[in-house]
């Protein structure tokens, strides 16, 4: 009997796994970093979905249904010319650069938002510029926190 509980006693300790050894080997993914990326995501995510309203907006102002289309298409364009210098950007220059450029080209188009009040060119530059923005921020702000994330939990 003595000699099973000695044998328990010893087995435990193998596979018991000291505080400093746990640490290691699962180190926390909730940083404070982690977190704060992961808040500016969503609250400029959240900031975002308010441009649902932007096609009601756009017709009162006298667009048509293919109007609205191109000028709604805007964004897309101004993100798929930007994406491939993100990249580059954040390789050379650091993730930093990429997220806080991003944002302040996001504040400048909504600020740009705010002013319009007629169709013309503004509103797809406007939107061209708010493309551009959200692809900087969103692609630099996932790349951060993936970087944030301990080797050993990918």
């Amino acid at each position: 009997m003595a000699q099973e509980r000695q044998r328990a006693r010893t087995h435990h300790r193998v596979l018991t796994i000291a505080p400093a050894e746990s640490a290691e080997l699962h180190p926390p993914l909730l940083t404070r970093a982690f977190v704060l990326a992961a808040t500016a995501n969503a609250i400029l995510s959240l900031s975002s979905s308010l441009f649902v309203h932007l096609p009601g907006f756009l017709q009162q102002i006298g667009a048509g249904e293919g109007e609205i289309g191109r000028v709604m298409a805007m964004q897309a364009i101004g993100a798929i010319l930007v994406w491939p210098l993100v990249g580059t950007v954040m390789d050379r220059r650091g993730r930093r650069v990429v997220i806080v450029s991003g944002v302040a080209l996001f504040v400048l188009a909504v600020a740009l938002y705010l002013s319009v009040s007629t169709l013309g060119p503004r509103v797809y530059a406007i939107r061209l510029i708010d493309g551009a923005a959200a692809t900087m921020w969103y692609t630099a702000l996932f790349t951060y926190a993936a970087d944030l994330v301990p080797e050993q939990r990918r």
